[in-house]
Parts: structure tokens; sequence; C-alpha cells
């Protein structure tokens, strides 16, 4: 019996053949259920890869591009991993630079969408899965109100 990921993954394979890539991320990211990122609350990403080859690590590349790299530097210092509900988060700042250079993510497993926000040179910017707009955790509405935007 084929089991619904791999039928998943072919069919995102076909589609990206045919050159219809755009229905690829929906094709994949419906080959994984995010629930599953609930079992690492409390743990920190760099003990489990989450941001480097966990379940969220392709989108959140794909998400960021250029600006991935700064991300993973300010989340250097970070929070573990916390839930609000269905949404998953963690906070951090680049070593040495509180109050300048920090980051957040915001993971809701339901919907299987992110948000991100970078402060790099006292700027923010937001990144926002498929522009869908999240709640945010209490501890993430006072980062933003500390570091500003």
């Amino acid at each position: 019996m084929i089991s619904r990921r791999r039928c998943l993954a072919a069919a995102a394979g076909i589609l990206l053949s045919h050159g219809m890539q755009s229905t690829v991320g929906t094709a994949a990211r419906a080959a994984e259920d995010w629930s599953g990122l609930q079992v690492q609350v409390g743990t920190y990403a760099h003990d489990t890869g989450l941001f480097e080859r966990g379940m969220i690590a392709g989108e959140l590349k794909a998400l960021l591009g250029r600006k991935y790299r700064v991300f993973i530097d300010n989340m250097n210092v970070k929070s573990p991993l916390e839930r609000d509900g269905v949404m998953l988060y963690a906070s951090g700042n680049a070593p040495h630079s509180g109050g300048h250079d920090g980051a957040y993510i915001i993971i809701d497993t339901k919907r299987q969408a992110i948000e991100v926000g970078i402060w790099e040179a006292k700027r923010f910017r937001v990144y926002r899965t498929r522009n869908i707009k999240f709640r945010k955790p209490a501890d993430i509405v006072s980062m933003i109100e500390f570091y500003g935007q």
C-alpha cells in the first residue's frame, strides 16, 4: 500500500515536471502534519535542528530567502519553543546585540504557516507564509514593544 505522503510527493513531482511550481508548495505542505511539532515544545531549535532540517526548514528557507542566515544569526541566543494554543513560537537575539538585532518565529501548526520578524540594524521586517495574519503570543508582543517597529 502506498502511503499518503509518498502519493503527495509523487504528485508534487509530476506537477513540478509540468511547470506547475505554485502548486508544489501546497502539495508538499499537505504531505506533512505540522501538529507533530507540538512534541518539541520546551526544546531548543539548535538541539532539534528545527530551522535547518526540521519539518518547517524548507518553508522557512523559502520564505526568508537571503534573510534566512540573518534569522539564524539573530536566533543565536534564543528561548525554547513555547506553545500558545495551536501556535508555537520562539524568540532570540544575536550575541551581544540585545535590543538591536533580534528575531522571532511563530508557527501555526493548524494552518501550516509561519511568521518571522527580524530586526536588523534597528530595522524591522515581517515575513509571512501566504501573507496570513497571525495572533501574536504575549511574549512576542512584549518583544515587539521592547525592540520597537
